[in-house]
This record gives C-alpha cells, structure tokens and sequence, in this order.
C-alpha cells in the first residue's frame, strides 16, 4: 500500500499533498494560503505596483555568474541589513580570517558602518516582477527547423526578451525554461554588487556540531551572519566605493519574539537551486549507481587527507575552512540521498508511477500515437549514456573539481586561446593580463601545494584504477608507463618545472607591456607542464562532454514530451515545476514528527542541548566560555521561553540547495527563522517529497537575536531591526 501512495503523489499533481511544493509567485492565487492559516492577501506576498514581502527576499549570488544564486537572504531592516545563514557567508568570512584576526574562530561585529567589511564578486538581487513568456518564444520557432537551428533561434529570441529589460531599464533580466522546456518566464531583477559583512558568530555557534549534526535532527547551530546591501546616493546599483550609502528596501521583514505551537503556518521565501521531482526510475537509478557512489568514494578520500593537514596546521585550516566545507557538505548529502532512495523504495515507485501512466497514454488514441514509447525511449538513452557519465563523473571528482592547484593557470589559458596579436594594442593587452595576474596570485595565495598535490595524486590514481583506459588523458597515460603508477612523483615533477607556482614567476610571465615581448612569453607558457596538464585535462573532458551532447539533447526532448504528458492530462494549477534558483514560495506547518520506531521528535530544540552537546576535546562541540557563562546565569532577556532559549525548529516546508538563508515566516509574514538543513530520513527530498519525514531545519531568530544581543554586545544590530514582542 506504502508503495502506491507514493507513485500517486510522484507524478499524478492533483494528489499532491497541500504542503508540496516550491510555487512560482505567480502561482500563489490557486494556493488558498488563507485556508492554511496565512493571514495575509497573495497581494501582499507578490505585487509589481506597491511593496510585498518578495521585495525583502534576496538571492545571494556572484558577479560572474549571474542569476545562479548560492543562497537566500532576507532584508531586516530599513538600511538594507541581511540576515542569511553562517554557512552562506563562510566563504566570505574566510577570506577576512587570518591566523591574527581569526574571524571564524573569534566572530565579527562591526559596531559602525565604517567596519563592514566588502566583499568583492558578491551580488544581492531581488526579483521585481515575473511574466510567462511562453508564447512570445515557443511560438515563433518554425517547426520546419533543424535541432540545431531550432537551439540557435531559441537562444535570439530569449536574447531579445532580455534586451526589452536591459536596454530601457538598470534592471537585469533572465529567462529560464520550466516543466523541461514546455514553458518559459521572464524574471526582472534589481542586483547590488556591494554586499559588505556585518557581523557573525564564531564557528563555535555558527557551524555548531560541524559535519557531525550536519543534515541532522535535532539541532543546536545558530547559523546565521549578518550582510548589508550598500547603494549609490540615488538608491541604485553601484560597485563598490566608500561614498556608497545603505540600501533603502521596499520592504523589510518585521521579527516576532512571540515563537510558535505546534501546528502553526510557516511559510519560506528563497531560490532553491536544482531538483529533479520528474525524474523518471531509470534517470534515479543512474544517480544513485552512476553519479552518487563515485562521489562519495571520491570526496571521502579528499576530506580524510584534509582532516590530516588541517588539524596540524592552524593557518592551512583557516585557507581550507571554506572548501572542506563544500566539499564535506554535499558528500554526506550523497550517502543520505542514497540511503534514502532505497529505504523509501523511489526507483521501485517511479517505475509504478510510470506504468500507471503509460496505461493512460494507451488508453487515450491521441496521447497513444504520439507517446507511447515515452518511457522506453528515456530509458534508452539512459542506458547509451551510462559509461559516458561515469566516467564524466569520476573526471569531475576525481581531477577537475578536486584541485585549484590544476586550475590556477585557467584564466591564463582562456586568454592565449583567444589572444591575437594583429588584433591586440598594447594598452588593452596590459590591462587584459593585469586582471589574470591580480586573480591568478589571489588564488595562489590561498593553495598549499604540499596538500593540493598529496590530494590530486590520491586522485589521479583512483581516477586510473576505476576508469576505462581508453577515456584517460594522455597525463594519465603518462604517469602509468613512464612513471609507473606513480602519480605523487609525476605532480612533484611537473610543479617544480611549472613557472605558476610563485608570486615572482607569474609576475615576470604576465608583466609586460608590450604585445611583442608578450608573443615571446606565449611560448614560455605553452610550454609550461601545469599548463600543459590543464590543456590535456581539459581537452579530454570537453570531449567527453561533447560525445554525449547528441544523446543529452536525444534525452531532453523525451523528458520534454513527458513533461507534455502531465501538463495534458493533470491539473496544472496544482503542478508545480523543478527549482532552477528562481523565487520560490513553500508552506507548511511547524510539527514534530516520528522517523523510526520508538523515536519522537520534538519541533523545537532549547539551548540546554547546546550544552549537552558539549565536548572540549571536539571542534565540533566546542561552547564559548562566554556562552557558558550566559547559560549559567540565565541571561536570557526578552528571548527566553519557559525559562530556556528557544535553538533551533523544524517545519514541513518544501525546499533545497539555494534555500539555504532563506526567512521563514509566519502567518502574519513576520520573521521567526532562518531556513539551514535538511533532515538526515529525507535526503531523497530533490526527488521524492516524504509527506511524513522532510522536514526543514530552521534557527530561531529569538536565538539569533540572543546572540547578537547578549553575547555580541552588538547593540547597534539590534536597534536597527523592527522587533514585535
């Protein structure tokens, strides 16, 4: 019986349950919010002409890559203040740690505007409006196109609707396909890119129970920082600059002290990143075989050699805080999502979900003529791409995602792949090689090659053992004949010949002035074996990759037709499409819930359980002295409930990877939470929304505020926010 409820709920959207879901704004209206418990009109949540609370919603992103937001923020006050989580801001606050200015280790407070600290490459962008533009683009594609012509026309069209935004407005505009490329909308936002950092905890609060706790319920982390989103005098986007002034926001979420029930609405705002809710069995069974069980094995030997160099090393453990972090966070992901998929049965229901749908398509002649083989022409493919995306995964893994070290030279490499002297002036050669030069000694500055090279070695041979000898690079070919498997000996080698290991070389190389004296140097630089080696490593994966475009484009166009299938014959107003870091809208309920026999769950942890957490001998449970100290005074002030302070909750709203900062609210569209986690029992949750076990894992902002309050001292945060008690 378990099994049929769920492949009803899978693809059959008029049984999916009410609190599924992450809904495009302009869906909220067939929602009846109101019958839930939110107390507030679709109006106020969504609107073009007047303030609404999707205008304090920010998408925290980078400057390079525009719209693919990394996490959520939430706008607190009327000089721009963002609240997000410690997790989002780490890389940030990485970068202005040092061994004597620590600040994962010691926290950050600025006590004025003047020590907000900038952070170059950060964007903040809020969405101003929304429009389907399906029609202006599906429509005027001739059916009598090539696929390839058909791609090209696809890209002009979006081109010009982006053009219609950009070129009339300073705001920017993408647009993005949904329900596999059945539809398509345009998103209109406003984008900051001067985002400095306020405040933040120590790691001790902000990463509390570190990769231990990570994805686990119950919880005891404050994860929260603090960012403010900086304007030019006239309250548009501005770079950085010392005459820039705090945003002034349409809206700000007002904060409530008065906590929750068990039952009550919830409801969160971000841009979840990617999910893959109609993925077909054979589509699962492949991430789960082919794409999750190499990561893992691959990201546990890069975190084991971590832990070794960073626990002996203070300063190296600063410089690789940040990526052991993204690294370790998506490895226990994988084993989560794995051991969910088979304890809840989603290969074996997505297989009964599609032969439930395919005896409608054979019992409808329309649908039956066209789409009868839909499910056998996508498990063809996935079984032609098979070895191809193992090896593309165990590449990725095991060589390009794994070292900077092998990436340094990259920007130097795009730049001679495109350089032409005839074409090139010595003014614009010298600013074009500043730039890689400034970036290049950025990033030398935060490699150790002594671990980068011990863990690319490890790497490299794994890499060796477990793929095809026919897919390895020619380095790989290399180190096996004439180095004899000896990976660690052929990356010694290759650095100590390389001229990108040093501040000196890299500057002698890209100093220059002239287009002519830079000629002379090409040769040096293709000649250089790191270079060389990212070449190799590059040209190999970039073959890989174009050997399944054909089969790839093959598999979009019978996922699309699966797509059509559900838009044809479900409700549509009640389906919503796949995250793709657009705006999104989840509600819920705050409630406990029961993962396995005998385990009860309560929907809210207290702060007695950070200190029964507690182990000196673990970073991971290290307490702050001074927290110590509050707790055994009970300093608790207007944050404390039945004598504690509230940590951390639970709900059962709809989110992923991106949501992460998001603000939970509730009913009335007050802030009482930051979204974090999710749950160790539903780590399927990109796949599979278990009504009974997803939960997301939020911070109480009653904590958030504590520790802002009485353990940062950091009066002038708290007088900027609109609390409500």
């Amino acid at each position: 019986m378990k099994k049929i409820f769920f492949l009803v709920i899978l693809l059959s959207s008029k049984y999916i349950y009410a609190d599924e879901g992450m809904w495009l704004l302009t869906m909220i209206k067939s929602l009846n919010l109101q019958s839930k418990g939110f107390n507030l009109s679709e109006d106020d949540i969504y609107a073009i002409n007047k303030s609404s609370l999707k205008d304090a919603v920010i998408g925290l992103g980078f400057e390079d890559r525009a719209f693919r937001f990394f996490c959520t923020a939430e706008i607190v006050s009327d000089q721009g203040l963002l609240f997000t989580n410690h997790h989002c801001g780490f890389d940030m606050i990485q970068k202005h740690s040092s061994v004597e200015n620590n600040l994962l280790e010691n926290g950050f407070w600025a006590k004025n505007n003047a020590e907000e600290l900038p952070n170059e490459g950060i964007t903040a962008s809020y969405m101003v409006s929304m429009y389907d533009v399906s029609s202006r683009i599906l429509s005027q594609i001739p059916d009598t196109l090539s696929d390839s012509k058909k791609d090209q026309y696809l890209d002009s069209l979006i081109t010009i609707v982006v053009n219609s935004v950009e070129d009339t407005s300073h705001y920017s505009a993408s647009v993005k396909p949904f329900f596999e490329a059945n539809k398509y909308y345009l998103f209109v936002y406003e984008t900051f890119k001067d985002v400095r950092l306020v405040g933040t905890p120590p790691s001790s609060i902000g990463k509390f129970g570190g990769d231990t706790d990570n994805w686990m319920w119950p919880r005891h982390t404050g994860d929260f920082c603090i960012l403010r989103i900086y304007a030019s005098a006239d309250g548009k986007p501005a770079p950085y600059s010392e005459s820039n002034i705090p945003y002034k926001p349409k809206h700000h979420f007002p904060i409530s002290l008065k906590g929750y029930k068990n039952g009550d609405f919830s409801m969160i705002m971000g841009f979840p990143g990617s999910t893959d809710r109609y993925e077909t069995s054979s589509g699962i069974e492949q991430m789960y075989e082919v794409l999750n069980k190499p990561a893992i094995k691959m990201r546990t030997q890069v975190l084991d050699i971590y832990k070794k160099y960073m626990d002996a090393d203070e300063q190296l453990n600063i410089k690789y805080s940040s990526k052991k972090q993204q690294i370790s966070n998506y490895w226990k992901y994988y084993i989560g999502q794995n051991r969910a998929i088979t304890a809840l049965s989603v290969i074996e229901n997505k297989k009964l979900a599609e032969d439930k749908l395919l005896s409608v398509i054979t019992g409808d002649s329309i649908l039956n003529a066209k789409y009868s083989d839909v499910f056998k022409n996508i498990d063809s493919i996935y079984n032609l791409l098979r070895e191809l995306n193992y090896v593309n995964q165990n590449f990725y893994e095991g060589i390009i995602g794994v070292s900077d070290m092998l990436l340094l030279p990259y920007s130097l490499l795009q730049f001679v792949g495109s350089f032409d002297a005839n074409e090139m002036n010595d003014s614009v050669l010298v600013a074009s090689l500043e730039r890689i030069r400034v970036s290049m000694l950025q990033e030398l500055s935060n490699i150790d090659f002594d671990l980068e090279v011990t863990v690319l070695a490890n790497q490299i041979s794994t890499f060796s053992e477990d793929v095809p000898a026919k897919y390895h690079p020619s380095f790989v070919k290399e180190i096996n004949k004439k180095y004899k498997d000896n990976s660690l000996e052929y990356l010694k080698k290759t650095l100590s010949k390389s001229n990108f290991i040093t501040e000196e070389k890299i500057n002698m190389l890209l100093g220059v002035t002239t287009v002519a004296q830079f000629k002379k140097n090409i040769k040096a630089i293709d000649k250089d074996p790191l270079f060389v080696m990212l070449k190799d490593v590059l040209s190999t994966y970039r073959l890989l990759r174009k050997t399944s475009i054909p089969l790839r484009d093959k598999l979009a166009e019978y996922k699309k037709d699966y797509l059509n299938i559900l838009l044809l014959t479900q409700d549509t107003l009640k389906m919503y499409p796949d995250a793709n870091s657009t705006l999104r809208l989840s509600y819920g309920s705050i409630g406990d819930y029961k993962p396995r026999d005998a385990v009860h769950y309560k929907h809210f942890t207290v702060f007695e359980g950070v200190m029964q957490k507690e182990d000196p001998k673990s970073d991971e449970f290290f307490v702050d002295e001074k927290l110590k100290q509050l707790y055994k005074s009970a300093d608790y002030g207007r944050y404390e409930q039945d004598g504690t302070v509230p940590v951390c909750f639970i709900s059962n709203n709809d989110i992923t990877g991106g949501n992460s900062g998001s603000p939970v609210l509730n009913a009335k569209g007050e802030l009482i939470g930051i979204a974090f986690d999710g749950n160790w029992e539903a780590l399927s949750c990109d796949i599979l929304f278990e009504k009974q076990l997803q939960k997301t894992i939020n911070v109480d902002i009653r904590y958030v505020l504590f520790i802002i309050d009485k353990f940062a001292d950091a009066q002038n945060i708290i007088k900027e926010l609109t609390i409500n008690e």
